[in-house]
């Protein structure tokens, strides 16, 4: 497979990384953020892939490498060794670039709002995250699943819809992080039934389909009775029940 080395500045001005944002993307171990740098950085240089096996993919460019340098008049990624379909002519496809940056900013935006609040607790995970009790949530990024937390006391109990896990992750992630507002009509989100498993979802992000995939706890019966009692409406999917009810229309020959 053909690769390219090349130094890629973003579409106008990206501001400026403090050197502890720069020092932490750049950082190899395991509280660091490079493994999830490079391998984003990777999945999105291969948007244009016939495969979508991400292992496959990290296989093939194990000598990929991406580093950051910092300018006068904003920052540039440096890339070694990445794939040649990201590049025409030696130029890097613009779509390719915005996304690229894209997903740096959403990185850096998201480990400082994630991990500097003292509520939610997240951690790298080496499997698939199914999440074991409510308000516990699986969070995958290419290559990487993490689990994450949030304090029980951020959990508003006196409300039965804003207390349900899909309601706490549209309002503490989904919404102030992303942007998304309308989970109904917002054609940045979608939704993947448990039946068909985390792998469904770990797929989706690694062929380039989408940035990142959340697993959830199941909806209780309780909680739907609870939301059905106040008259109130439960929140888009949240219903999403499998495997589904048999259903069917029974006829009775009368004389």
């Amino acid at each position: 497979m053909r690769r390219i080395s090349a130094s890629v500045s973003p579409e106008g001005r990206l501001e400026v990384l403090s050197q502890l944002e720069v020092k932490t993307l750049l950082d190899t171990s395991a509280r660091g953020l490079y493994r999830l740098f490079r391998n984003c950085a990777l999945a999105v240089l291969n948007s244009g892939s016939r495969t979508d096996d991400a292992r496959e993919i990290f296989d093939n460019y194990r000598d990929f490498g991406i580093n950051l340098m910092q300018r006068n008049q904003g920052i540039k990624l440096r890339l070694e060794n990445a794939p040649a379909s990201a590049f025409v002519d030696g130029r890097m496809i613009q779509g390719i670039r915005e996304h690229l940056f894209a997903v740096l900013r959403d990185i850096i935006y998201t480990h400082n709002e994630i991990l500097g609040d003292p509520e939610i607790d997240l951690e790298k995970s080496e499997q698939p995250v199914q999440p074991a009790q409510p308000a516990e949530f699986g969070m995958y990024l290419p290559g990487q699943w993490y689990r994450l937390r949030l304090d029980r006391g951020r959990i508003p109990w006196d409300d039965p819809v804003s207390r349900l896990d899909v309601s706490l992750l549209a309002n503490e992630l989904i919404e102030p992080l992303l942007g998304i507002v309308d989970q109904r009509r917002d054609e940045r989100i979608d939704f993947v039934g448990g039946i068909r498993g985390l792998g469904a979802l770990q797929q989706r992000v690694d062929r380039g389909d989408w940035a990142v995939a959340f697993s959830l706890f199941p909806t209780a019966m309780q909680d739907l009775m609870s939301v059905a009692d106040a008259g109130e409406v439960m929140p888009p999917k949240s219903t999403w029940f499998e495997p589904k009810l048999g259903d069917g229309l029974v006829s009775h020959l009368l004389d």
